[in-house]
C-alpha cells in the first residue's frame, strides 16, 4: 500500500524524534590552567547534555579567582552525562593537554578554598549521572555562610530526592579543611561508589565527620588503599574519620587503609551490618561492621614525616589483592588497587600492594613511568 504526502511527513518527523533520542551521548574535553577557566568548564559541562573530561593542567586553583565572589567551584547539572576531572596535565604550545613521560602527582594540582570557601560542590539533578575525580588535591576548604556544611569536596543532589551515579574518586589528597559536619567530604550516590589511592590528613570537624560517604544502592561502597591520619573533631563526641554507609541492599568495604591518629573513631559503619567488612587496615576504632573481618591490626604504622611508610612499618606487603578476572566476585572481592598510588608511583612494587595510600617505592624499579 502507498504511503500519501502526509504520511510520509509523518514517519519521517517520527524518525528524526527517535533518532534524537537514540543518539549516543558525544564527549567533551577541556583543557584548563586558570581557576575562572575552571569554572567555565564547570558551567559549560553543566549545559551540554554530554560526557564531559575537565583537565587541569598542574598549578593551584584559587577559589577566590574563580570569577565567582565569595563561592567555590561549582557544577550543577541536570543534563545527561558524565563529569571526569582531573588534574596533573602538561599544556602543549597548540593549547591542548598532554601527560609528560613522568606523571604528576596529586600535589601538583591544588584547588585551594583558602581557608574562605567551600573548595568543589558538584550537585546533580535526577539524571544519577557518573562522576570521576583523579590526581587532585582539595586544600583548606571551609564550610558556612554560603559554602554548606562542607569544606573541601561535596558531590549529591539537588534535592534529597536527587543523588549522583556511579562515584569514583582516585589518588586525591584532602588537606587543610574544615566544615561543620563534613571537613574534607561529602558523597551521595545512587550507584557504585569507589574512593581509593588517597590520602586523608589534618583535616578538622565541628562535629563529625572528615568524610562521609553514602550510597542508596545494590552497588557497594568501596573505601580502599587510602591514609587517613591527623584529623580532628571538636566535638568529645564527635567522629574525626570516616563514616561508609550503604542505605541500599549493597554492602560497604573497607580494605588496604591505615586509620591512624584520628580524634575518637576512625571508620563508622552504617546500614546493613551483617554486609560491612573491615579487611586488611591498620586501625585504632571502628564501629558498625559485623560482616567478614580479618588481616587486620592495630599497630603503629610507622610513618615517615609526609605519611609514607618508613622502611621498619608493618603495613608494607600487608595488603589484599583481589583475583582478577573473576566472572561473579563477592562484594568484600569486587575492587581493584590501582595502578598508581597518590604520588603516582605505580602499584605494586613488592610481592602484594602496601596499605594506605603510598606504596613504598623499590629504589631500583619505582617510578612515575608510564
Amino acid at each position: 500500500m502507498k504511503k500519501t504526502t502526509q504520511q510520509a511527513l509523518i514517519l519521517a518527523l517520527m524518525a528524526t524524534i527517535m533518532g534524537v533520542f537514540t543518539a549516543p551521548i558525544q564527549a567533551a574535553d577541556f583543557c584548563v590552567d586558570t581557576a575562572s577557566e575552571f569554572q567555565e568548564a564547570l558551567d559549560d559541562a553543566a549545559s551540554n547534555g554530554q560526557n564531559n573530561h575537565i583537565k587541569l593542567v598542574s598549578g593551584v586553583y584559587l577559589t577566590s579567582s574563580n570569577s565567582v565572589p565569595n563561592t567555590g567551584f561549582v557544577h550543577q547539572n541536570s543534563m545527561p552525562g558524565s563529569l571526569t576531572i582531573s588534574g596533573g596535565w602538561s599544556l602543549s604550545g597548540s593549547g591542548n593537554c598532554h601527560f609528560t613521560r613522568v606523571r604528576d602527582s596529586a600535589y601538583a594540582t591544588v584547588l585551594s578554598g583558602s581557608g574562605q570557601d567551600q573548595v568543589l560542590s558538584i550537585a546533580i539533578g535526577n539524571v544519577n549521572a557518573n562522576i570521576s575525580l583523579s590526581n587532585l588535591s582539595i586544600n583548606n576548604g571551609a564550610s558556612g555562610g554560603t559554602s554548606g556544611p562542607v569544606g573541601g569536596l561535596v558531590i549529591r543532589g539537588y534535592t534529597s530526592q536527587d543523588l549522583a551515579g556511579d562515584v569514583l574518586l582516585d589518588r586525591l589528597v584532602f588537606n587543610g579543611n574544615e566544615g561543620n559536619y563534613y571537613a574534607a567530604l561529602r558523597i551521595d550516590s545512587a550507584g557504585r561508589v569507589d574512593v581509593k589511592n588517597s590520602l586523608f590528613r589534618n583535616n578538622s570537624v565541628n562535629i563529625s565527620y572528615t568524610a562521609w560517604i553514602s550510597s542508596d544502592s545494590s552497588e557497594g561502597v568501596y573505601f580502599t588503599n587510602n591514609t587517613v591520619t591527623q584529623n580532628h573533631s571538636g566535638s568529645a563526641s564527635g567522629v574525626s574519620g570516616v563514616l561508609l554507609r550503604n542505605m541500599g541492599d549493597g554492602g560497604v568495604v573497607a580494605a588496604n587503609n591505615i586509620f591512624w591518629n584520628n580524634d575518637f573513631w576512625d571508620v563508622v559503619f552504617s546500614g546493613t551490618s551483617a554486609n560491612h567488612h573491615l579487611i586488611h587496615n591498620i586501625y585504632e576504632s571502628a564501629t558498625g561492621h559485623a560482616g567478614i573481618e580479618f588481616g587486620n591490626s592495630q599497630t603503629n604504622p610507622l610513618f615517615n614525616t609526609d605519611y609514607s611508610l618508613s622502611d621498619q612499618s608493618p603495613a608494607i606487603n600487608a595488603g589484599l589483592t583481589p583475583p582478577e578476572n573473576n566472572p561473579n566476585p563477592p562484594i568484600e572481592l569486587n575492587w581493584t588497587v590501582g595502578d598508581h598510588d597518590v604520588r603516582s608511583y605505580a602499584r605494586t612494587q613488592g610481592f602484594q600492594t602496601d596499605l594506605g595510600a603510598m606504596e613504598t617505592i623499590d629504589n631500583i624499579f619505582g617510578s612515575g613511568f608510564e
